[in-house]
């Protein structure tokens, strides 16, 4: 779309000025009405790649514009004119803790999650006490006086934070790093030193056999169930289901390759089974004749 707009000189001054167009978003080449449209299906939940496929903007231009949506929605004007991050506006019962390794696995960044809606609600760099006195001046102690627990690792740091500043707060560790720290020293070092038995009374078979067993023994109930009847059972679902399939099967369950119905001359796909009858729906057209 092209709008000319045009340009008026002053008599007395000389200053020039364009006529104002009021449907142009402050500071793009783009109009209101696609911003607002790009604001609308990030805050849906698309990624700024999709929603540049979707509007055929380019992909650092859909990327600014999420920024700015970001920064008027988490933020706000300070006296000084600049901007800072405004405290959450629900209150918050349960809240989570957790660290994660950024892209280059060196690095960890601290996160605080409200474990009732998802919502984030701090994100700052670093694992250590710092990163969550960040998140308890931006909060406040009324803010922080609704919260009733948090879950979070056997961090020290993390817990020593909370029952310092504020102990009203239960500290709680989640279920998930209690799993893995079960798994990983209790099950996998007792594993360990039933294998190392096994190989001192000269028990080379169970100890290899026992060598594969570290996710098994980790897995839930369905998982080894499972695993129990496919090494006992048959070798696969795709052997089973031949062997029912075609009626004989051999001494050791797997389906025969020579079935006793099978003539020397017939087929072995279709001695022993029915033949298939066609599926598809005869055509319409008519067919052309061959000589």
């Amino acid at each position: 779309m092209t709008v000319y707009r045009p340009r008026a000189r002053c008599t007395r001054c000389g200053a020039s000025a364009r006529a104002p167009a009021p449907f142009r978003a402050p500071g793009r080449m783009a109009t209101l009405a696609l911003v607002r449209l790009v604001e609308d299906l990030l805050a849906y939940g698309l990624t700024p790649t999709d929603v540049a496929l979707a509007t055929g903007l380019c992909r650092q231009v859909v990327r600014e514009i999420d920024r700015e949506r970001l920064a008027c929605l988490h933020t706000r004007p300070t006296p000084d004119g600049r901007r800072e991050l405004s405290p959450p506006a629900a209150r918050s019962r349960l809240l989570g803790v957790d660290e994660f390794k950024l892209h280059d696995g060196h690095r960890y960044a601290t996160v605080v999650l409200d474990l009732e809606s998802g919502h984030v609600l701090w994100l700052a760099r670093g694992k250590r006490r710092s990163a969550l006195e960040g998140f308890f001046d931006l909060a406040g102690d009324e803010w922080m006086g609704g919260v009733e627990a948090v879950a979070c690792d056997m961090n020290s740091d993390c817990e020593r934070a909370f029952r310092e500043r504020y102990p009203h707060v239960a500290v709680v560790s989640d279920r998930f790093h209690l799993v893995g720290n079960l798994n990983e020293n209790v099950i996998g070092e007792v594993r360990k030193d039933l294998r190392r038995e096994l190989v001192k009374a000269g028990d080379q078979e169970g100890s290899r056999r026992l060598k594969r067993t570290k996710y098994l023994l980790m897995a839930s109930r369905p998982t080894r169930e499972q695993w129990e009847r496919r090494e006992t059972g048959p070798r696969g679902p795709s052997e089973k289901q031949a062997s029912l399939f075609c009626g004989e099967a051999g001494p050791d369950g797997r389906p025969a390759r020579n079935p006793p119905s099978a003539t020397a001359g017939s087929s072995p796909r279709t001695s022993s089974c029915s033949p298939r009858t066609p599926s598809r729906t005869p055509s319409p057209w008519p067919t052309r004749a061959t000589t």
